[in-house]
């Protein structure tokens, strides 16, 4: 199969769209939205869809992952990410009841994640 590319140098084939700013919106099944700062706002894949909220310095605060039933019912799922520092990876989740939490060495790498269970993965 042969590819054809705009000047952008992005994908031209049948199936693929971009907003005024370069930014994917669809691909195939596949259908994106975005904040103004260009983070990810929904995501629907087929019988799948996420969403997130923004906290208020402009992270990925919460996502909500749905799926759609044969019968058309959707399950929703939600997960909260807490950010204490400035960085994209949040210092803590909590999904459903579960809450897990990740533990940096000295020099900010990540070595282990515990959970409210008292379950510890290095």
């Amino acid at each position: 199969m042969s590819s054809t590319y705009d000047s952008a140098d992005r994908l031209v084939n049948s199936g693929y769209a971009y907003d005024a700013f370069g930014r994917t919106t669809t691909s195939g099944d596949t259908t994106l939205a975005y904040y103004t700062n260009d983070m990810v706002a929904s995501e629907t894949v087929g019988t799948s869809r996420n969403t997130w909220n923004l906290d208020a310095a402009g992270r990925l605060a919460v996502q909500t992952a749905q799926t759609q039933a044969t019968d058309g019912t959707w399950t929703t799922s939600s997960t909260t990410n807490h950010d204490g520092e400035t960085s994209d990876s949040p210092t803590w989740t909590k999904t459903g009841d579960a809450v897990s939490r990740s533990v940096k060495d000295l020099t900010g790498r990540l070595t282990a994640t515990t959970s409210a269970s008292s379950s510890t993965v290095l």
